[in-house]
């Protein structure tokens, strides 16, 4: 597969899970997340699983998410891609323990440009995500 091919496989996941994400569709990530998904995002000392990354973002109010770069490289069987995006999101309630608040993490994240990288891979004929990592904000 070229990095082209790579980089358009990638770039329809990233729209699907924008969309899911902002139409609260948990059964796109049930799909598309992969049950040994781990989840990373710096500046934050978290790790998720498939099981909190789906409750996680399925509390996420009025989000925006506008793709600036997405680029995936065929790495044997696995997609490596990178993607900036402006994101807009307000979340509706806390993260949990050692976390910010969700009126901090409003503050901290949105209406910024972030960076994330992630790998993928395919389960029978579906593309899912089995590991994510939040780069966090870049100066645009």
């Amino acid at each position: 597969m070229t990095d082209e091919q790579a980089s358009q496989i990638v770039s329809q996941l990233y729209l699907a899970w924008a969309k899911a994400l902002t139409g609260h569709d948990a059964s796109w990530f049930e799909r598309h997340i992969a049950s040994d998904f781990s989840l990373t995002a710096h500046p934050f000392p978290v790790r998720f699983d498939k099981r909190k990354f789906i409750e996680v973002d399925m509390q996420i109010e009025n989000t925006q998410i506008k793709f600036l770069d997405i680029r995936a490289r065929a790495v044997s069987d696995i997609l490596v891609s990178q993607a900036i995006a402006e994101v807009k999101e307000d979340f509706k309630a806390d993260l949990g323990a050692g976390m910010p608040s969700a009126e901090e993490i409003t503050n901290l994240l949105s209406g910024r440009v972030l960076a994330y990288s992630s790998a993928w891979r395919k389960h029978g004929e579906v593309w899912q995500c089995f590991d994510h990592h939040m780069i966090g904000p870049v100066d645009s």
